[in-house]
């Protein structure tokens, strides 16, 4: 989205300067200053001062400056810390931590019977002589040689300017020296763990180095890049000292910026807006997004609708309902076929190149047409020759016959078969054709025969006939 990424994050910016960030805490993805004391290679000796993008090229606060190095407010330098024994005015420019009696200290060394700069104990806090006023002088008494502190037992009542430490009444301790109580100071005042000068109880003052102040025991205003109120979540920001001793008011992150993983629902089932043909659908899933309202994170749902997974080929499906005609009349393969079919059109609704079409076919069955054939006439009769006109069998008929054969065709179990009969048709005998046997009168030696006249058959002499 932004086309940024520094220190492993999408970021608002480049964000590539040795002082800034887009990691912070509570600021992910913002590119803000880092830490003031943030320790960066590049700038030593300084290190981050909380406002600037860039190394600093000066310092205020020993907190700008690497470690085993002192910021020298006067020249505004950071400078490497001083050993036990060198010359100091603070505890800021000792390894040690600890300045007293000008010279850098092996430990705090405050009491009025102590000191660091002894001759040949330079940098060491040692018990001074027996006899020795002290310093604070421990009038009208003088230290002992053994303890640290003026030898005033508690149990004596401490007089006024110390305290009891234990068994013994201890001077007040000085402004920047460690306490544990008002009691302990002279100013009446311990702030961060140190003799203060003032109240200092504001969240952008220190009167301690630890606590951000340049030095122990003066109360200072924290520089803006002093984190006064760090950030209490994702949603939240840090408050930092903006030149007053209160801390700002509690602010918050952005409204609506991300402040968790975003997770999906499934994916619905592609809608292809009820168009049966349409190529490109689309589909949706709910989105939880973590995002800031006032300062809390919360979570948005939201939809998201994709056209990606919903690209389909849906040529040749079904888009509509199919219109059926009118049978037809049945077709038989042959006269004695006894199954035949019948046709009509199926005209059906199909995908073709993106769009709803017509596509009709032809469509056949045979259910609807079964007939019984058997005994149908498949052929027409044939028939053979007739034969010549044949004399009767019984004597004395002029009235012969003509024969033939008929072959009949009609349908047996779904073919076509065939039978034959003899036909007899009358024929008349010729003229004078003999129509019955001669015979002979042994008698008188007479021949008798029988011939057809005028279509009956007559008896009479026959000269023909020798049959005697």
């Amino acid at each position: 989205m932004s086309g940024f990424c520094a220190d492993g994050r999408c970021c608002d910016r480049p964000c590539q300067g040795a002082c800034e960030t887009c990691a912070a805490a509570g600021s992910e993805g913002r590119c803000v200053p880092r830490l003031e004391g943030t320790l960066e290679p590049a700038c030593a000796p300084f290190a981050c001062d909380g406002v600037g993008s860039a190394c600093p090229t000066g310092c205020e606060t020993v907190h700008q400056c690497v470690s085993g190095h002192y910021c020298d407010t006067d020249a505004g330098q950071c400078l490497s810390e001083r050993a036990n024994g060198q010359q100091c005015a603070t505890a800021t420019e000792c390894v040690s931590g600890f300045c007293a009696d000008q010279v850098c200290c092996d430990g705090a060394c405050s009491g009025s019977c102590d000191r660091c700069d002894l001759a040949g104990l330079l940098g060491q806090c040692s018990t001074v002589d027996a006899g020795d006023p002290g310093v604070p002088s421990c009038a009208p008494y003088v230290c002992n040689g053994a303890v640290p502190d003026c030898p005033i037992t508690c149990g004596s009542g401490c007089p006024t300017g110390t305290f009891c430490s234990g068994t013994y009444c201890s001077a007040k301790r000085t402004l920047g020296l460690p306490c544990g109580g008002a009691a302990e100071c002279s100013s009446g005042l311990c702030r961060d763990g140190v003799c203060c000068d003032s109240a200092c109880d504001g969240k952008c003052q220190a009167c301690s180095v630890a606590a951000g102040a340049p030095a122990n025991g003066s109360c200072t205003m924290l520089s803006a890049a002093k984190v006064c109120r760090p950030a209490a979540g994702l949603c939240d920001v840090e408050e930092r000292c903006i030149g007053g001793s209160a801390c700002p008011v509690d602010g918050f992150g952005a409204d609506g910026a991300a402040c968790g993983t975003t997770q999906f629902g499934t994916w619905s089932v592609c809608d292809y807006g009820g168009v049966p043909c349409s190529i490109v659908g689309s589909r949706s899933r709910d989105r939880y997004d973590q995002v800031c309202h006032t300062g809390v994170c919360a979570q948005d749902t939201s939809t998201d609708t994709s056209s990606n997974g919903c690209l389909r080929d849906p040529e040749g499906a079904t888009c509509g309902a199919a219109t059926l005609g009118t049978w037809g009349a049945c077709s038989f393969a042959g006269v004695c076929a006894q199954s035949g079919t019948r046709t009509r059109d199926n005209v059906a609704l199909v995908c073709q190149d993106g769009g709803c079409a017509q596509v009709t076919a032809v469509e056949s069955d045979s259910s609807g047409c079964a007939r019984p054939t058997d005994g149908k006439s498949c052929a027409p009769s044939t028939f053979g020759v007739w034969s010549a006109c044949s004399a009767p069998s019984i004597d004395n008929a002029c009235l012969g016959s003509w024969d033939r054969v008929r072959t009949d065709w009609a349908c047996d179990a779904g073919a076509c078969g065939s039978s034959t009969a003899g036909e007899t048709q009358p024929c008349p005998l010729a003229e004078g054709e003999q129509c019955a046997s001669c015979y002979c009168d042994s008698d008188t030696c007479q021949s008798t025969c029988s011939w057809c006249a005028g279509g009956a058959c007559v008896q009479g002499p026959n000269g023909d006939c020798n049959a005697c």
